[in-house]
């Protein structure tokens, strides 16, 4: 996968009463979806995960718990083909079938091996286990 996790910026360019002024917006475009509970994720072509909406469990995945209106870049250079997100938690897999999880942990969902523990940030399932898909 080549393609740019953003698209090409689009230049909105205005004038009005003689001054003139450019922005500049970054379009993102999303090849795969899930929702949770009050909470989205969308994969771009190259495989990057961007999320939004409530985090209060690090189900956004950025390293925080700050609820994000927009799209927001999960904190991860890994690349993922498909993605899931629960109630409060969020799964991806790698091209590999490497899984990574984060969010809400408190019954082990992110497969850290550590309960209550929120996982603020994708992190590898520990055990070496690789799928073929998930839900």
């Amino acid at each position: 996968m080549t393609a740019s996790s953003v698209d090409a910026p689009v230049v909105i360019t205005a004038t009005a009463e003689g001054k003139s002024g450019t922005s500049s917006l970054g379009i993102v475009t999303f090849v795969k979806m899930s929702s949770g509970a009050n909470f989205s994720c969308g994969l771009t072509l190259d495989g990057t995960a961007w999320c939004w909406g409530l985090n209060d469990r690090g189900q956004v995945g950025d390293g925080t718990t700050t609820t994000r209106l927009v799209p927001t870049k999960v904190l991860s250079n890994v690349k993922f083909t498909t993605i899931a997100a629960g109630a409060a938690h969020t799964c991806a897999l790698t091209q590999d079938g490497v899984p990574y999880c984060w969010g809400a942990n408190g019954t082990g969902q992110s497969g850290g091996g550590v309960i209550g523990t929120n996982q603020l940030a994708p992190a590898a399932v520990i055990g070496g286990y690789r799928f073929v898909s998930i839900a």
